[in-house]
Parts: structure tokens; C-alpha cells; sequence
């Protein structure tokens, strides 16, 4: 590890489960410096590493910027989605459930972007996707994903690290995740990253065949009418035939 890597200093907005003190342990025994953000009430240093603040208050983050002198910050962590929890699947607890993680992104890009800083953002989740077409049990964090996915176009100064854990924490993932925030940006190709049973994965798309059984082939056959709609009902899919009508004031033809 050269010089300029070895004394690098980490910002990280901590969970209440550890995760974010053990990174600290680990970055200080590296030689490095790490600074420990929670959520609270109010503003407030409690210790010389250690800060919290009100997750909402955009002011918040702008003064801890500040206070920090964040000019000199190398890695931007984000883990209070791993405090994440999740009700229901009804929509309107997935609203609510999801808030504590992309309103907080949201306000942590903000500061960056107002504060001209460009420290390397990841983005810690846990079972927001899907790596093998199991049910995703944090769907609460997916929205996370999807605007991390805005958050690389917008800002690529921040060269934004998404990183899913298993949906049950492992023995070994501190290490793990530690391992995979401290590559180079140079050497980490890899933006999308899912940690399952000790395998590390990310996003490809790949062929896939797919079988269909015999008796659903008729869905597959479109009528020969240059013109048809579909229609759903208890038999499944039909195609019917229509007439053509000129597409209507704010109606598109497809």
C-alpha cells in the first residue's frame, strides 16, 4: 500500500448493529483516519471521532462538512440502511420504511455537491436485490439501488459503490466489506456488488433460455391482422382483432 493511501481519512454514517464501529477499528489498525456519524436528535460532537445529527436537517450535513474539514476526506460511507426496518410489503409501509435511507443519500449528495467535495461514496445495503431469483427481504432498500443508479450518472466525481450484504449478517462480512471499499478505484471495475454465502457478485447481462410448455405456445402466436388487442382474463392471454382508430387529443399510437 503506498504512502498517500495509507493515511487516508473515512467519513462513515454509522448503524446502530456495529457494522461502522468495526470499519472504524479496522481503518484506524490500517493507519488511517475514521470519523462516525449516527443519527440523533440534534447536532453534536461527542467525541473527537464521533459526531450526530439530525438525519433530516439538510444543515446538519452542510456543518459537519464543515466542521470536518472534509477537503481532506477519501471515503464517504452511508450504512443506516442496514437500520433499515421493514413492516409490511404494503406500499404504504414500504414508504415510510424506505425514507431513513434515500431522503438521507439524497441530503449526503446535496452537502457534497454545495461543499465542491469528491470523496468516493458507497452505499451499504442489505437484501435489496436479487442475485439468483430469491425473494428480495429488503425491498425497503431497493429504491437505494435505483437512485444510486442517478447518483453515478450526475455526480461520477463520486465514482458511487453500491454494496448488498446477505439478508442475515455473516461472521466474515466486516472483512469482507472492508476488503471490497478499500480497492483502488483504479482496480474496482466493479460498481454493483452482492455479498451471498461467501460469493462475491455483480451485474452481467447474460443469455438465458427459456422453456415454455406446450400448452402455452397459442399465447405466443400473434394474429395475423395488422391490427389487435389483448385481452386478460380467467383463460389467460388472447389476442382479438380490432379496427384502427385515429389516435385521439393527448392519446400516442403505439
Amino acid at each position: 500500500m503506498d504512502e498517500d493511501r495509507e493515511f487516508q481519512h473515512w467519513l462513515i454514517f454509522a448503524d446502530s448493529g456495529g457494522t461502522g464501529r468495526h470499519l472504524q477499528e479496522s481503518i484506524c489498525a490500517s493507519g488511517s483516519t475514521c470519523t462516525l456519524v449516527y443519527p440523533g436528535n440534534q447536532y453534536g460532537r461527542t467525541s473527537q471521532d464521533t459526531f450526530t445529527i439530525d438525519p433530516y436537517q439538510a444543515e446538519h450535513y452542510q456543518r459537519l462538512f464543515a466542521e470536518l474539514n472534509t477537503a481532506a476526506v477519501h471515503h464517504c460511507v452511508h450504512l443506516w440502511g442496514l437500520d433499515v426496518v421493514q413492516h409490511s410489503d404494503r406500499a404504504t409501509s414500504l414508504v415510510s420504511s424506505s425514507r431513513p435511507a434515500w431522503e438521507t443519500t439524497l441530503l449526503v449528495v446535496q452537502a457534497l455537491a454545495r461543499a465542491r467535495l469528491a470523496p468516493r461514496l458507497a452505499l451499504i445495503t442489505r437484501g435489496a436485490v436479487s442475485v439468483s431469483g430469491e425473494r428480495v427481504s429488503g425491498v425497503a432498500l431497493s429504491p437505494l439501488w435505483g437512485m444510486a443508479k442517478s447518483i453515478a450518472l450526475e455526480h461520477p466525481e463520486l465514482h458511487c459503490l453500491r454494496i448488498d450484504l446477505a439478508p442475515e449478517p455473516q461472521p466474515d462480512e466486516v472483512s469482507t466489506l472492508m476488503a471490497e471499499l478499500s480497492l483502488d478505484i483504479a482496480q474496482q471495475t466493479e460498481d454493483q456488488v452482492a455479498f451471498r454465502g461467501g460469493n462475491r457478485y455483480v451485474e452481467r447481462l447474460t443469455r438465458r433460455a427459456i422453456y415454455i410448455e406446450a400448452t402455452n405456445t397459442e399465447l405466443l402466436k400473434f394474429p395475423q391482422s395488422a391490427w389487435y388487442g389483448v385481452k386478460v382474463g380467467e383463460g389467460g392471454v388472447e389476442w382479438q382483432e380490432v379496427e384502427r382508430q385515429e389516435p385521439g387529443a393527448g392519446e400516442v399510437e403505439i
